[in-house]
C-alpha cells in the first residue's frame, strides 16, 4: 500500500483507540476529560477526509481483477526502453512490451502509468509511453497529472502530442504558470498513439 493508503489507515486506527477508550471508561462509568480526546478526534476526521479520495483509489487499484503487478512491471519496462528524448532502445522487445500493454484493460493500463509517473524516477519517460499508447481515457488523468507535476518541459509534449486533450491541458497549465506558447518547432518527441 502507498503512503497515502497508509495516511489514511493510521488516523482511522487512531480513532477505533480513542473510540475504544471511551467506550470502556464510559463501561467503568469514569468521567472523561474531552479536551485532548476531542481534538485528536478531530484531527483525524481531517486527515480522513483529505485522503479519502486517494485512499478509496489505493483501494480500487488493489482490488482491481486484472493482474496490477504484471501491469505495472510492463510499464516499468516500457518505460526503461525510452530514452530522454523518447526514442526506443530495446529493440524488438520495445515493440512488443507496447503490444502487450495495448491489449489491457486501458483503465488499469492508466492506472499504472499515473503511478508511475507519480515517482520521479523516470517520470518523463512513463510520460513518453502514456503518449505513445494513445489510450482512449487516459488522457484527462494525464492532465492531472500535468498540472500536479508540470514542468515546461512536459506542457512542450503534451502541447506537440497530437491530441486535443492533451494540447488544452498543456495551454491551461502554461496559463496557470505564467508561461505564452509560441508557435514554432517544439517538442515533437512523442505523438498520440504511435509507436
Amino acid at each position: 500500500m502507498s503512503t497515502y493508503g497508509w495516511l489514511t489507515i493510521i488516523p482511522i486506527l487512531a480513532l477505533l483507540a480513542i473510540l475504544g477508550f471511551v467506550l470502556y471508561n464510559a463501561k467503568k462509568e469514569k468521567t472523561i476529560d474531552w479536551g485532548w480526546e476531542f481534538a485528536i478526534g478531530i484531527l483525524c476526521i481531517i486527515s480522513i477526509v483529505y485522503n479519502l479520495p486517494q485512499f478509496v483509489k489505493e483501494i480500487k487499484w488493489n482490488l482491481q481483477t486484472e493482474n496490477a503487478t504484471e501491469i505495472v512491471a510492463l510499464v516499468v519496462e516500457g518505460a526503461n526502453c525510452l530514452d530522454e528524448s523518447a526514442n526506443w532502445t530495446c529493440g524488438g522487445r520495445s515493440r512488443e512490451i507496447y503490444g502487450q500493454l495495448q491489449k489491457w484493460n486501458p483503465t488499469y493500463v492508466t492506472n499504472a502509468l499515473v503511478r508511475q509517473v507519480l515517482h520521479p524516477n523516470k517520470r518523463l519517460q512513463v510520460l513518453f509511453l502514456s503518449i505513445k499508447l494513445g489510450l482512449s481515457g487516459s488522457e484527462e488523468k494525464l492532465v492531472e497529472v500535468l498540472i500536479e507535476h508540470g514542468n515546461k518541459s512536459m506542457v512542450e509534449d503534451f502541447l506537440n502530442s497530437g491530441s486535443v486533450k492533451l494540447r488544452e491541458g498543456g495551454e491551461i497549465w502554461a496559463k496557470n504558470n505564467g508561461f505564452i506558447i509560441n508557435a514554432g518547432e517544439g517538442s515533437h518527441r512523442a505523438y498520440w498513439g504511435q509507436y
